[in-house]
């Protein structure tokens, strides 16, 4: 199973306006309404260097994007109030040069080839299995 540390790693290696960038001093904007995870996956990437905004739902990604351009937006595939298709909506029409990505649990989602999305990566089946590990990776 992975962890978000592995996905997080994946970031630095997504193509950025078409180069290989890390992820010092982007801004990126992590949507995830899981509390635990998003909290994970925020100070992974805020660690890596980059200027992290967290929201919980597309309503509130939806109002950040409107006020700020983001370099990445990473994005829940599905979230209490939409989907990532409302959120990519946003993206389109207020920041297109933003890129955008894909986390996901659901292991068969395909995003629709005319969204320009550069990555879609898997999360871990949820927030207690990410405890047990740690718990495990403490007890040895």
């Amino acid at each position: 199973m992975r962890s978000p540390r592995d996905f997080v790693e994946q970031l630095p290696e997504l193509s950025i306006m078409g180069k290989k960038s890390s992820l010092e001093d982007k801004s990126v904007l992590l949507i995830e309404d899981e509390p635990e995870l998003a909290r994970i996956l925020s100070e992974s990437i805020t660690n890596e260097g980059a200027d992290t905004t967290v929201n919980a739902n597309a309503a509130e990604a939806i109002a950040s994007i409107a006020a700020k351009q983001f370099d990445i937006v990473v994005c829940d595939a599905n979230l209490p109030d939409g989907d990532y298709c409302t959120v990519y909506g946003a993206v389109a029409k207020h920041s297109p040069s933003s890129t955008f990505v894909l986390i996901t649990g659901e292991p068969d989602l395909t995003a629709p080839p005319e969204l320009k999305i550069a990555g879609i990566l898997r999360k871990p089946n949820g927030v207690l299995e990410i405890g047990e590990q740690i718990a495990k990776m403490i007890l040895k």
